[in-house]
């Protein structure tokens, strides 16, 4: 419960899972559950940077072509 309430704090949350992923001295229950979120994390984060990018091009391509009349 205590894990899953500092992972809500942004700065704090990501600073104490990379400490669980990646210290010694922890369970092994909690060392896995971290890298899958990190894994987990990374994912999102490229899939919404593409997500953007796509959007953000065709949103630029509307945008010149209502610019230029056609």
């Amino acid at each position: 419960m205590l894990t899953m309430f500092l992972m809500a704090i942004p700065l704090i949350g990501f600073v104490y899972l990379l400490m669980l992923a990646f210290g010694s001295g922890r369970s092994i229950a909690k060392k896995n559950w971290a890298r899958a979120t990190l894994i987990w994390a990374v994912i999102a984060t490229v899939l919404s940077i593409v997500v953007y990018a796509v959007v953000g091009a065709a949103l630029w391509s509307m945008l010149n072509s209502s610019a230029s009349g056609g």
